[in-house]
């Protein structure tokens, strides 16, 4: 190999690290290929990638049409974390488990008695929202859970400017929505038998599965709760995801992990999760989206030490380090202690939630 050329002998271990669809490469490959690494980090994983093409045709499909603007999202944005920020105990600007809001669009959300301006929302943008936060159905059938809110917030995007959470996945004045850029050819090329390069989307009825899907789905999504021979070998497996993730699902990753502890209930010996507020897709957000992640594994891998929690922080402008706070080991989440530090701790009102 490469490697043994180079410094004379083979690798002691080898270490995997991935987000997005990397994340989803990352479980595939502990499910697959289960020799191939020692150690894996499987950040934001679309690993049930179907099921998030057809999610992101439902939420494009609704906002699309709507009318919802980039200021109306950091108003409705305001009434969420108004009606939820302070549930974990403290009011910091972040939702720690937004399982625990109770927002209702009607209920909540101001409605416009005259104009729409930006303070209200009509009836086509309550529609919106409300079918974007509705699981998506396919046939009859749940194939992907509701969106949690938390997503809307003005955040540090990529390139540390603040925007709506929604910037440019769901609302962009300046082009297409980055949803239709990932989205549209998988209805185009991959889910049905025959292509259609002119297919429209967002006008995908749900009313039929595609003729393709379960041979895509076969190929592409990552999703087998076995991970046995994974485990067998001594692999480690660290996952995490941002709570405030505009593009997939933070739920999905529970799901699957609930999966996976009902075949392998000592789960946590080779398989452990961190959930962060307030972070958006893999990087930027409202919260924390800056952490070491490969040194944790490796002294998992090498050492026996299962990491209990992740040092997490954001990067000012000027480049430095502000906002430090753990990340805690799912379902642990960091909680203000009698002394007014945020510490990892079982938080008293737990979601209903499989552990």
């Amino acid at each position: 190999s490469l490697a043994t050329y180079l410094y004379g002998r083979a690798p002691a271990h080898s270490y995997f690290n991935g987000c997005s669809t990397g994340g989803r490469q990352a479980l595939m490959s502990a499910q697959r290929f289960p020799r191939d690494f020692d150690g894996i980090i499987a950040g934001a994983p679309a690993a049930d990638y179907s099921g998030l093409k057809f999610s992101q045709a439902w939420r494009v499909s609704a906002i699309s049409r709507s009318g919802l603007t980039e200021s109306e999202a950091l108003v409705l944005a305001g009434h969420i974390y108004e009606a939820c920020d302070d549930l974990d105990g403290s009011k910091d600007g972040l939702i720690s488990d937004p399982r625990r809001c109770d927002f209702d669009v009607d209920r909540d959300l101001p409605k416009c008695e005259g104009p729409d301006t930006d303070a209200c929302f009509d009836q086509a943008e309550r529609d919106a929202l409300k079918q974007y936060y509705a699981p998506v159905m396919l046939a009859g059938e749940e194939v992907y859970p509701a969106m949690p809110v938390g997503s809307e917030v003005l955040g540090a995007t990529y390139t540390q400017t603040l925007r709506s959470g929604w910037y440019p996945w769901l609302l962009n004045d300046d082009g297409p929505v980055l949803l239709d850029l990932l989205g549209s050819d998988f209805f185009r090329y991959m889910t049905f038998v025959k292509d259609q390069p002119n297919y429209d989307w967002t006008q995908f009825d749900f009313a039929e599965r595609p003729d393709g899907l379960d041979e895509f789905s076969a190929i592409v999504d990552a999703v087998d709760p076995d991970l046995g021979n994974f485990k067998n070998r001594g692999g480690k497996l660290l996952s995490y995801f941002g709570w405030a993730d505009p593009d997939i699902n933070p739920l999905t990753l529970l799901d699957y992990r609930d999966q996976v502890a009902a075949r392998h209930p000592d789960l946590d010996s080779f398989f452990r999760t961190f959930m962060m507020p307030g972070m958006f897709h893999c990087r930027g957000g409202a919260g924390p989206d800056r952490f070491d992640a490969i040194t944790p594994l490796i002294d998992w891998v090498e050492r026996g030490v299962a990491p209990a929690q992740l040092a997490t922080w954001q990067v000012d402008s000027n480049g430095k380090r502000s906002n430090l706070r753990p990340s805690c080991v799912y379902p642990a989440e960091a909680v203000v202690d009698a002394e007014s530090r945020l510490v990892c701790s079982l938080p008293k009102q737990l979601p209903n939630r499989v552990d």
